[in-house]
């Protein structure tokens, strides 16, 4: 399969289930038609990353775009996203930024930034 069109696949699946909390390689490698080690391989090659990395970072990087845009709660976000527990959304979300969601919230409204890309 091209890169191209990998990468899309990929991205369209990963999107669609996020809000799954059972994600993960295997889910996504199914609903792509391959095996997980070749999921893997594919994008241990492309991205750099393992899937569940990969899950991880689009999960804190949509929550951070939910928290700028919406006026939402840490548990909705957290939900939205795709962790039951919002707790471990928060440790999560501050292991990948290094700040809780609420530093985040309050920060960014300081500061006025709007996007991010």
């Amino acid at each position: 399969m091209p890169k191209s069109k990998f990468m899309k696949l990929f991205s369209r699946c990963l999107m669609r289930n996020l809000p799954d909390p059972g994600l993960n390689g295997k889910l996504i490698a199914q609903e792509m038609d391959m095996s997980r080690m070749h999921l893997h391989r594919h994008l241990k090659r492309y991205y750099g990353q393992p899937a569940g990395q990969i899950i991880t970072l689009t999960r804190v990087k949509i929550a951070q775009k939910l928290f700028l845009n919406k006026p939402l709660t840490v548990k909705e976000v957290s939900k939205k996203v795709g962790f039951k527990d919002p707790s471990y959304f928060s440790r999560v979300f501050r292991n990948v930024t290094d700040l809780s969601p609420s530093e985040f919230i309050q920060i960014r409204s300081e500061n006025n930034e709007g996007k991010i890309t």
